[in-house]
Protein backbone atom coordinates (compact mmCIF):
# COMPACT_ATOMS: atom_id res chain seq x y z
CA UNK A 1 0.00 0.00 0.00
CA UNK A 2 1.34 3.42 -0.94
CA UNK A 3 1.70 6.20 1.60
CA UNK A 4 -0.79 9.02 1.17
CA UNK A 5 0.44 11.35 3.87
CA UNK A 6 3.11 12.93 1.62
CA UNK A 7 2.78 13.96 -1.99
CA UNK A 8 5.68 15.11 -4.19
CA UNK A 9 4.86 18.33 -6.07
CA UNK A 10 7.56 20.18 -7.99
CA UNK A 11 10.28 18.55 -5.90
CA UNK A 12 8.50 19.21 -2.59
CA UNK A 13 6.82 16.63 -0.45
CA UNK A 14 3.47 17.92 0.77
CA UNK A 15 0.89 16.25 3.00
CA UNK A 16 -2.28 14.98 1.35
CA UNK A 17 -5.76 14.83 2.85
CA UNK A 18 -8.35 12.75 1.00
CA UNK A 19 -11.94 13.92 1.39
CA UNK A 20 -14.87 11.52 1.35
CA UNK A 21 -18.02 12.75 -0.36
CA UNK A 22 -16.78 16.34 -0.72
CA UNK A 23 -14.92 18.34 -3.33
CA UNK A 24 -12.83 21.40 -2.57
CA UNK A 25 -12.56 23.98 -5.35
CA UNK A 26 -9.93 26.73 -5.63
CA UNK A 27 -10.64 29.97 -3.78
CA UNK A 28 -13.41 28.43 -1.70
CA UNK A 29 -13.78 27.72 1.99
CA UNK A 30 -14.75 24.23 3.14
CA UNK A 31 -15.12 22.95 6.68
CA UNK A 32 -14.49 19.25 7.19
CA UNK A 33 -13.59 16.90 10.02
CA UNK A 34 -10.20 15.21 10.09
CA UNK A 35 -10.53 11.86 11.81
CA UNK A 36 -8.70 9.09 9.99
CA UNK A 37 -5.16 8.51 11.30
CA UNK A 38 -3.56 9.21 7.92
CA UNK A 39 -5.49 12.50 7.60
CA UNK A 40 -4.56 13.54 11.14
CA UNK A 41 -0.90 12.80 10.35
CA UNK A 42 -1.11 14.85 7.13
CA UNK A 43 -2.76 17.79 8.93
CA UNK A 44 -0.13 17.68 11.68
CA UNK A 45 2.70 17.64 9.11
CA UNK A 46 1.16 20.68 7.42
CA UNK A 47 0.85 22.53 10.73
CA UNK A 48 4.42 21.63 11.70
CA UNK A 49 5.71 22.91 8.35
CA UNK A 50 4.55 25.79 6.16
CA UNK A 51 0.84 24.94 6.58
CA UNK A 52 0.49 23.80 2.96
CA UNK A 53 -1.56 20.68 2.29
CA UNK A 54 -2.93 19.04 -0.84
CA UNK A 55 -6.63 18.22 -0.63
CA UNK A 56 -8.28 15.86 -3.09
CA UNK A 57 -11.37 13.66 -3.17
CA UNK A 58 -11.69 9.92 -2.99
CA UNK A 59 -13.22 8.15 -5.96
CA UNK A 60 -15.25 5.90 -3.64
CA UNK A 61 -16.24 7.36 -0.27
CA UNK A 62 -16.83 3.92 1.28
CA UNK A 63 -13.11 3.05 1.31
CA UNK A 64 -11.63 3.66 4.77
CA UNK A 65 -7.95 3.35 3.84
CA UNK A 66 -7.54 4.67 0.30
CA UNK A 67 -4.43 4.12 -1.77
CA UNK A 68 -3.13 6.43 -4.48
CA UNK A 69 -5.37 4.78 -7.09
CA UNK A 70 -8.43 5.57 -4.94
CA UNK A 71 -7.79 9.34 -4.98
CA UNK A 72 -8.51 11.70 -7.86
CA UNK A 73 -5.35 12.96 -9.54
CA UNK A 74 -6.49 16.59 -9.41
CA UNK A 75 -6.66 18.37 -6.08
CA UNK A 76 -6.24 21.77 -4.46
CA UNK A 77 -3.21 23.19 -2.71
CA UNK A 78 -4.55 24.71 0.50
CA UNK A 79 -3.24 26.56 3.52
Amino acid sequence: MEELDLLNIEGRELPLIALRGKVLLPKTLLNFDVGRPMSVTAAQKALDGDSLVVISSQKNSVIDNPTVKDIYYVGVLAK
